[in-house]
């Protein structure tokens, strides 16, 4: 066998080694059988995304609400005039030229 060091938060570490106590395990063979688990579950393509809970179904999608509107002053129109905004800023640039590196550029 390998060694190997895995990393855990405070909370899933405390789950996992209570639920390897319930079933009367260490918490090594525990993490041995979920991994065995997963590796006989053939059928089912591997879930790639990192931060997905284990008491999350892997069909289901984190409820974002939360934190929908969390930059929203309600005053700016920047994604609207980007192309406005940047315009100004490259031809102010052109009539008054920065020092340093704007200077540079000829």
């Amino acid at each position: 066998m390998i060694r190997v060091r895995v990393s855990f938060d405070a909370e899933d570490l405390r789950r996992a080694t209570a639920r390897a106590e319930a079933l009367g395990l260490s918490l090594t063979a525990y993490l041995r059988r979920l991994v065995a688990e997963d590796f006989a579950q053939k059928s089912q393509p591997p879930d790639r995304s990192p931060d997905r809970s284990p008491d999350r179904s892997p069909d289901r999608s984190p409820d974002v609400s939360p934190i929908c509107g969390l930059g929203d002053s309600g005053r700016s129109d920047i994604s609207t005039n980007k192309g406005r905004y940047i315009a100004e800023a490259i031809a102010a640039d052109k009539v008054h030229p920065a020092k340093g590196a704007g200077a540079a550029r000829g």
